[in-house]
């Protein structure tokens, strides 16, 4: 990923910043949790932040349902994640207004994240990126991409799995994020989830020393 070279992330700050990307249910959920877990490796999850920021009367959530209606909520005021997953991966105009509303906020809460973990005693922190592109805002703060790689059938199957839907919405959902060739062109290294969930640990492992005995 020749961008990083140039970009203020590739200053030697202490920690550095890892980026950890792939498509929906390609498995980087386990590799974070086992970084975190086996390592004590400081995560910033920008899922996590995007469901803190949609809280029971946040005004956030507040606006996502002025602009859906109050079907977007269930009846104790939460809100309907699968119902919004559903609009979104099938109306792309949705799916901009949701991004345009989100991504703005979750970037701001994830600066201030890095900012508390700047005298972190770890040699690297990751950020969590499920929509990692080449045009994000979040490479300038980078010092390596690591990309969760398996085939988009595999993929699909994850998810259908996973969260008990159907071929056709689980398929919009992989489509509406940036494809898998895009997020390879950005990867300073790859985990491929192609086998076991101990094949993955592993190969997480092996990435884990070699970038910090490389750092």
């Amino acid at each position: 990923m020749n961008k990083l070279i140039d970009t203020q992330g590739a200053v030697q700050q202490r920690p550095l910043i890892v980026g950890l990307t792939g498509g929906i249910a390609s498995g980087k959920s386990m590799v974070s949790r086992y970084l975190a877990e086996i390592h004590a490796v400081p995560i910033v999850d920008t899922d996590v932040i995007a469901r803190d920021l949609v809280k029971v009367g946040s005004p956030t959530l507040d606006e996502i349902i002025a602009h859906f209606g109050v079907s977007i909520v269930d009846k104790q005021g939460n809100l309907n994640r699968r119902q919004l997953r559903d609009i979104i991966s099938q109306h792309a105009h949705e799916r901009l207004w949701l991004n345009a509303l989100m991504h703005p906020r979750i970037y701001d809460a994830v600066m201030a994240h890095v900012k508390q973990l700047s005298a972190s005693p770890h040699p690297y922190i990751v950020i969590v990126i499920p929509l990692l592109s080449a045009d994000s805002p979040y490479l300038d703060l980078l010092n390596a991409v690591w990309v969760v790689d398996c085939d988009e059938e595999q993929q699909k199957q994850h998810l259908i799995a996973r969260d008990q839907m159907n071929a056709q919405i689980a398929q919009q959902l992989i489509d509406a994020q940036p494809s898998r060739q895009e997020r390879l062109n950005l990867a300073t290294a790859i985990i491929e989830n192609t086998g076991s969930t101990d094949e993955l640990l592993d190969k997480t492992e092996r990435l884990h020393q070699r970038f910090i005995s490389n750092h």
